[in-house]
């Protein structure tokens, strides 16, 4: 019966051995980009970029100032001016033509689809800034200093807080953005995400559909397990009197070929 055991083991792991690994496809890395709105309908407050990249096995995250200057056809406006302009589609035209990056969906988030997504995965763990503890907003408690476990609102409370400039601002929301991801993507957590995917799909503004999920699972689930899993590109440009202009190439890893 030893012996049995044994031989069966063995004749298992040869076949494992001989299986080709799963190599994720180049089809499969998607840029989002996500608009923030307190509520369904108001204006834009908050823009980022998260990307799967399939064969580097990495999602890329960054927030961009909406005061971004952009020209579309003859216009040239904001980000939040654009989307005020056309809603999501052209807010997606003006950031491709800005940062010169394709995009192929996007999300619009309310405040409250916001918080319940933190709250279903457990919040995240995050030290904030020393100096955001004078920073948030409605008259919240301050955060105190060191790492610390954020809810939904809480999360809110620093994503929305007004930084000392725009830059100060739109990094903290990246290194949120990256902490919870980078907290939350796991081989487990993708194994349960289509009930996940059903459950924020109705709460949220997009044109993600189920096929975009089920294409890119395996795709997230080695991403999932690779060592360095998440990059957060601090976006970088020049305040001016008009707005944001982007510094060239400061989101160059989110460039990419054109993918459907």
């Amino acid at each position: 019966m030893w012996g049995g055991t044994m031989g069966n083991l063995s004749e298992t792991s040869s076949k494992a051995a001989s299986e080709p690994a799963y190599i994720p496809d180049e089809q499969q890395s998607i840029t989002v980009l996500a608009i923030g709105c307190r509520e369904r309908g108001d204006p834009a407050a908050a823009f980022a970029l998260i990307r799967l990249d399939a064969p580097g096995r990495k999602i890329y995250v960054s927030a961009l100032p909406p005061e971004t200057l952009a020209t579309v056809n003859i216009k040239t406006d904001t980000l939040t001016g654009f989307y005020d302009y056309g809603g999501a589609q052209m807010a997606e035209e003006a950031v491709q033509n800005a940062y010169g990056v394709y995009i192929n969906r996007y999300v619009r988030v309310s405040m409250s689809a916001f918080c319940t997504l933190f709250d279903l995965l457990g919040g995240v763990e995050f030290a904030p800034p020393y100096d955001a503890a004078f920073r948030v907003q409605e008259n919240l408690s301050p955060p105190s200093a060191g790492k610390q476990l954020l809810d939904g609102k809480r999360a809110y409370e620093l994503f929305a807080a007004p930084g000392t400039d725009e830059l100060d601002q739109v990094h903290l929301q990246t290194q949120i953005l990256g902490a919870f991801i980078d907290q939350h993507l796991t081989s487990r957590a993708v194994k349960a995400s289509e009930s996940l995917f059903d459950a924020m799909i109705n709460r949220v503004d997009t044109d993600v559909t189920r096929y975009d999920y089920s294409f890119r699972v395996e795709a997230l689930e080695a991403a999932a397990s690779s060592q360095d899993k998440v990059k957060e590109v601090l976006v970088q440009g020049e305040n001016t009197s008009e707005g944001f202009v982007p510094e060239r190439g400061t989101l160059a890893e989110f460039s990419a070929e054109k993918i459907e």
